[in-house]
């Protein structure tokens, strides 16, 4: 009797991307910074 190979439990994650500028030495001039944070969710 065939019986199917065991799949793994698929991991849910949430990425969260935030974007903050940096404020360059000039007016109008910075840098965008982009923060990924990555949560496992069980």
């Amino acid at each position: 009797m065939y019986k199917e190979p065991a799949k793994p439990i698929p991991i849910k994650k949430n990425t969260i991307n935030a974007i903050t500028s940096i404020p360059g030495p000039r007016k109008n001039s910075g840098i965008k910074v982009i923060i990924q944070i990555v949560i496992d969710i069980n």
